[in-house]
């Protein structure tokens, strides 16, 4: 059976950041951080007739997890933003995720931090890919 593109480009999305899809609740205490989850928002198709072709871009959400060494919210902060920093950087180590993305592009990033030594980064992006006009399967040519 075949793969789509688009299940090709999420699995290789959720590898490049050592990340898990969409878990449906946040972890429930300490013990199960880190964590990584990567989910997808509603993708926009745009026909391209003069390559036969559908560019597609998908909405990405990164969101990471981890302990700091201590409460303090300077150690927070810091803990947060090397979140951040790591899934940026892991999100455009291939850009193309595989040469199945024509690009990737962050919109969006924050980071969070909650009681005791909790602390989250979540980046947003899109990815820009492409398939061959009415088939799911192959990109074009």
């Amino acid at each position: 059976m075949s793969i789509s593109v688009r299940e090709q480009l999420l699995a290789n999305i959720v590898t490049a950041v050592s990340g898990q899809y969409r878990v449906t609740s946040a972890p429930l205490d300490d013990a199960e951080l880190p964590v990584c989850v990567v989910s997808e928002g509603e993708e926009a198709a745009t026909s391209d007739a003069v390559h036969d072709a559908i560019d597609i871009e998908l909405p990405i959400v990164v969101a990471k997890g981890s302990l700091a060494a201590d409460d303090s919210p300077e150690t927070l902060r810091a803990k947060g933003n090397e979140l951040l920093a790591s899934i940026i950087t892991e999100m455009y180590a291939d850009e193309t995720f595989g040469d199945l993305a024509e690009s990737v592009e962050y919109t969006a990033g924050a980071i969070i931090s909650e009681p005791g030594k909790r602390c989250l980064a979540e980046a947003q992006f899109i990815v820009r890919y492409q398939i061959e006009s009415g088939d799911p399967f192959n990109r074009p040519s």
